[in-house]
């Protein structure tokens, strides 16, 4: 069975902008901030952070999960922010997806959730992607 618009909106805000629902009495959840990682490819859903990764000499985008970064409704979570990579070095490479991962503890790193790129980056040495205001949107269904 499905869960509800309301839950689903629920735990997209807790995921994305650290609120607690109102059903729930616990702590917030794990880290403060989500990475957002690029990828060449769709890193699967047993992949890790780092498959098809775009290289190693570029610094994921850290993305604070708080009511001021992230926008919930209908099902859906979208950043509110335009959201920008430090400048990347190395060799050029073709991003076609994205990942959300979260730390869960002790420095495990997961995929929380894979995003395909609507338009692909191609990034390299002296790039600095970044995702405008609104390009980064979630839907849980």
């Amino acid at each position: 069975m499905a869960k509800t618009n309301s839950c689903e909106n629920d735990l997209l805000g807790l995921f994305f902008r650290n609120v607690l629902p109102s059903w729930d009495g616990s702590a917030t959840m794990g880290s403060p901030s989500l990475e957002v990682r690029l990828h060449t490819a769709d890193p699967g859903v047993s992949g890790t952070p780092t498959t098809s990764q775009i290289g190693t000499t570029y610094t994921p985008k850290a993305i604070n999960r708080s009511t001021s970064k992230w926008s919930v409704s209908g099902g859906q979570a979208t950043s509110i922010d335009t959201e920008s990579f430090a400048t990347m070095s190395g060799s050029t490479a073709t991003a076609t997806h994205a990942s959300l991962v979260v730390d869960e503890g002790s420095g495990v790193l997961n995929i929380a959730y894979r995003l395909e790129l609507q338009t692909a980056v191609v990034v390299g040495a002296g790039a600095a992607p970044e995702f405008p205001f609104g390009n980064i949107i979630v839907t849980e269904d």
